[in-house]
């Protein structure tokens, strides 16, 4: 919960800013057999008028995310969330996942989730809609020696209106954005 009062001095003037805003965020996983199961749900206040002095966005402390999916919530390859996400600082979203694991032998292990994402306020973007999308992604891990891990990543994000696409084909109709990567990882 963020609650409270500040105060700025805005074009010379002093404003007082009240604050009252919230995140709640529940998940859970479970082993059943050789098959790992995940599940998320997190929603953030935003703020629905960005001009009065009533602030409701939740304000995530700096440096205390952490990725929540690969494209939207900025997941293990990098640092960049799709536009209009709010990545790992969390605010003005609601999102909901949920995936499973497999480990197909001792060296190899499978990994799958589905994601969807809307902005709870629409006045903090420019865009027609709150929704983000629905986001597929996919890892493959393999352990080469014991503490070095190779892993395969995919994802595809089937962009919503709330989400800006830049990059349009012939027809006149936004690409969904979509990720792969490998990565190397060492253990100590």
């Amino acid at each position: 919960y963020n609650g409270g009062n500040f105060e700025n001095i805005i074009g010379g003037q002093d404003v007082k800013t009240d604050v009252s805003a919230w995140l709640f965020n529940v998940g859970a996983e479970a082993k059943v057999g050789p098959v790992g199961l995940f599940g998320e749900f997190t929603y953030a206040t935003g703020d629905d008028n960005p001009d009065d002095t009533d602030f409701d966005g939740y304000m995530p402390l700096v440096g205390n995310g952490r990725g929540w999916s690969e494209i939207m919530g900025e997941g293990d390859l990098d640092i960049q969330a799709s536009a209009n996400s709010p990545g790992t600082r969390i605010t003005n979203i609601w999102y909901v996942g949920g995936g499973a694991d497999y480990n197909l032998t001792e060296k190899l292990k499978l990994t799958g989730s589905v994601w969807y994402a809307n902005l709870i306020e629409k006045a903090q973007i420019d865009r027609p809609d709150e929704n983000l999308g629905f986001e597929i992604d996919g890892k493959i891990s393999y352990t080469l020696i014991e503490n070095l891990k190779l892993d395969l990543y995919g994802a595809v994000l089937f962009a919503g209106d709330g989400t800006y696409k830049e990059d349009y084909d012939d027809a006149g109709k936004a690409e969904d954005p979509y990720e792969l990567g490998l990565r190397l990882q060492m253990s100590f």
